[in-house]
């Protein structure tokens, strides 16, 4: 290796490498700066500071520079991997957030360095945030809304449970998961148990609002409120659950000695807020005080009283949790590693195996069910699904047998003026289909070479001649006849109803479906609309919408009118169902075509780029094999790169803008149908 190969590079190089990567940029006393700073380091950190450089100034050259500007000190506390995550969290925040707030990621290189070295004993809300779903949803019987907190605390406004996005305040990643889940039903237990309403009755509220306004600014009564609520919580969960409590009760360790006064008069299983109130009226008077309790959730009583008065709720109760009500409890491990629901330990539950979904909210882990499921040991946590198909794993090469279980889920009905605004808006536009599509149904197939018929067919004539001068025997077959076109044609109509076509891509799906319904009833034929969704192998839905025997009439286009974006893209089992739906039909022509915004796609990693498009090819395949021909329509700009291997070079259109979707929906069937 020669010389030039390993010395460090000298100023006037390192300026022109910053330059080149940053041209034109006016900060040449920024520029210069950080220059003289890459100057000392190693010719191994230079090149790593300057590739780097280069790859951010893709993304801005201010944060480019900045990032620069740091690398010596960052390079002097961290070696080349953790300045390589060091870079690429600061461009995820820019990414996710704004160059200011990257910028401020990269200052601030102690709390990275904290993270950095100790990152094995932090668990964050995307670790846990499924697993502690689905348990709170066994113990409560119903789905509740689950986000990230910005400041980073634990407490409720009475609908909504928030959570920080990361904790490490037990020594290892496996308590500080657990302690996530403690933290998350210590709120569900305040909205069962009453920490927000004293009595069932209607002086409840009254006790509450007083005592959140009495204590809403001072800060040592609510830290001791949340430490009495603590300890009141758990002996209610004692009566309940008491397997949860051993494992709340390991996590915590014994209370800190300024409470136990307050622990025979809570830990009774009928004390109430009341009582906590009573207690801590008392702690009041004295000096007594405790640090935070690393468990015990935070109240914010402006917040809390904010969301009770904007909902005009006169019984003081929240949305979810509503009233203590008395339940058997069931058994639940409530360690890491093991399943919940039922107590059974064994594979991990998915978010697929939750009750069935209406939606997917804004954000990403919040979902609204309307589905309440009873909690009971003898219930089944998860009802029998409708269906059960087969998925195809690239990568054994096999099917995993009654792998998706599918589910039929109502549409709810939408605005029913919806329709009516639709037809109004393209008006002129259904007018053309319908004549187009009155021309297709008016036309009558002309049948040649037939034994007889309305005029003689001149082709076959020439071709008798013939025959008869070379001798061989000519045909009887001269005339021509006209007989109607019967179209033998069922159509099914596969929707996307994940949740990235919410908004604009759902209206434009919508307005498609209208214009179609509006102009097929001119041609009688046979067509059947579903959407489809999902969340995980085990939740897959399917949403009729109008089915074959169905009319179009105001109950169908109120569906249409409902159709909205629910959870995610799972097509291949979607394909199966709705192929087996269009086989049973009589037709003889049948025709699958799919509306989408977007590849297949589902929750996790497994199903996600290649075995998802697999999969769905794998069902493409298998309804062309029962004679069903496939067309997809999508907006998705990228689909070019993935659709022909879906569904063959000339089995897809790519429509760019969503608005002009509801016009090439008509022209693409009238040019599929004929």
């Amino acid at each position: 290796m020669t010389n030039s190969a390993v010395r460090r590079l000298f100023l006037s190089e390192i300026e022109l490498r910053v330059e080149n990567a940053l041209p034109g940029h006016p900060d040449t006393v920024g520029m210069q700066r950080a220059v003289q700073g890459l100057e000392p380091l190693s010719r191994a950190q230079q090149d790593l500071v300057l590739h780097w450089l280069e790859a951010a100034a893709q993304s801005s050259f201010e944060l480019a520079l900045h990032m620069a500007t740091l690398a010596p000190q960052a390079l002097e506390r961290l070696d080349a991997e953790g300045f390589e995550i060091w870079v690429l969290n600061g461009l995820d925040m820019k990414d996710r957030e704004d160059v200011p707030t990257a910028k401020a990621f990269f200052r601030d290189l102690d709390d990275f360095i904290l993270r950095y070295r100790y990152n094995d004993s932090v668990a964050t809300f995307d670790d846990v945030i499924h697993r502690t779903y689905i348990f709170l949803q066994a113990i409560s019987g119903e789905a509740l809304d689950i986000r990230v907190d910005e400041r980073d605390k634990a407490w409720t406004d009475t609908q909504v449970m928030y959570l920080p996005y990361e904790l490490a305040a037990l020594p290892d990643a496996a308590s500080n998961r657990k302690l996530y889940k403690v933290m998350a039903t210590l709120l569900w237990a305040q909205t069962r148990y009453g920490t927000f309403y004293a009595e069932p009755g209607e002086d409840g509220q009254a006790v509450t609002q007083n005592a959140l306004l009495r204590y809403g600014s001072d800060e040592r009564a609510l830290r001791l409120l949340a430490a009495l609520e603590a300890v009141r919580l758990e002996a209610k969960l004692l009566r309940d659950l008491p397997g949860l409590v051993a494992e709340i009760a390991e996590l915590r360790g014994p209370w800190p000695a300024e409470l136990e006064p307050a622990l025979p008069r809570l830990s009774q299983p009928d004390a109430t807020l009341a009582d906590t109130l009573e207690v801590l009226d008392a702690f009041l008077k004295t000096d007594v005080d405790i640090p935070a309790m690393v468990h015990a959730a935070t109240i914010d009583p402006t917040q809390t009283m904010k969301n009770i008065r904007a909902e005009k709720r006169t019984d003081g109760k929240p949305r979810f949790g509503a009233q203590e009500i008395a339940f058997e409890p069931f058994p639940s491990d409530f360690d890491d590693g093991e399943a919940v629901g039922q107590g059974v330990a064994g594979e991990d539950m998915e978010p697929g195996d939750m009750p069935s979904s209406t939606s997917l909210g804004k954000n990403p882990v919040r979902r609204n069910d309307d589905v309440v499921m009873p909690v009971n040991p003898n219930t089944q946590l998860f009802p029998e699904p409708d269906f059960k198909y087969d998925e195809w794993d690239y990568k054994r090469g096999a099917y995993r047998e009654e792998w998706c279980h599918l589910y039929e889920v109502p549409v709810a009905p939408g605005d029913p003026a919806y329709v009516n605004q639709v037809k109004h808006k393209y008006r002129a536009y259904i007018w053309q289909i319908r004549r187009q599509l009155e021309m297709i149904k008016g036309e009558d197939k002309m049948l040649s070479r037939q034994v007889d018929g309305e005029e003689m067919d001149i082709d076959a004539m020439i071709e008798h001649v013939i025959d008869h001068r070379n001798g061989s025997e000519p045909s009887d077959r001269l005339f021509r006849r006209r007989v109607r076109n019967e179209r033998s044609l069922a159509v099914m109509f596969m929707v996307d109803m994940s949740g990235s076509t919410k908004g604009w891509v759902n209206n434009a799906e919508r307005e498609s479906l209208i214009l179609l319904c509006e102009a097929l009833e001119l041609l009688n034929d046979n067509y059947a609309i579903y959407g489809f969704s999902g969340w995980g192998h085990k939740r897959c839905e399917i949403y009729p919408v109008k089915r074959f025997d169905e009319q179009y009439d105001d109950s169908v286009r109120a569906k249409i009118a409902g159709i909205e974006g629910k959870d995610f893209t799972r097509m291949g089992v979607a394909v199966r169902h709705l192929s087996k739906l269009l086989e049973e039909q009589g037709a003889r022509h049948k025709l699958l075509i799919t509306i989408s915004d977007g590849y297949p796609d589902d929750f996790g990693d497994e199903y996600r780029n290649n075995y998802g498009i697999e999969d769905t090819r794998r069902a493409l395949q298998e309804a062309h094999e029962r004679g069903i021909r496939s067309f997809c329509v999508t907006i998705d700009r990228q689909g070019a790169d993935y659709l022909p291997h879906l569904y063959g070079p000339a089995r897809y259109e790519v429509v760019p803008n969503a608005y002009r979707l509801p016009m090439r929906m008509a022209e693409i069937y009238r040019h599929l149908t004929t």
